[in-house]
């Protein structure tokens, strides 16, 4: 009988979880050349973003305030419109994260663009 609801608690509690995994939403890949020129053109970035963008020759730098260097986005090929997301902190451990904040960046512009 003990055995049977602890079978029971189980299959329930797997059920449970695949439910739930098939909720979770992937993060859209927001590291486009489309969402780099935005951000680069932008008059809008630099009171909108956390962080100091650092226009760059051939990409963007991410800075906190006080200095430590995040992220970057770099153009690999301009022709092939190739834009890298190189993270520097934690060994890129932090690159989904950098990711989700190029899109919410990338979403205040186009919503501050929009309404101006």
């Amino acid at each position: 009988m003990i055995v049977m609801i602890i079978g029971s608690m189980v299959i329930i509690s797997i059920v449970t979880l695949v439910f739930l995994l098939s909720k979770i939403k992937p993060s859209p890949n927001c590291i486009l050349y489309e969402n780099y020129v935005l951000i680069r053109k932008s008059p809008y970035s630099d009171a909108l973003s956390n962080y100091e963008i650092i226009k760059e020759e051939d990409g963007l730098r991410f800075r906190t305030k006080e200095g430590y260097s995040l992220f970057i986005l770099k153009v690999n090929s301009k022709e092939n419109q190739e834009v890298k997301l190189i993270g520097l902190a934690s060994y890129g451990a932090r690159n989904v994260e950098f990711n989700r904040y190029i899109c919410n960046l990338v979403d205040q512009i186009n919503t501050k663009t929009n309404t101006n």
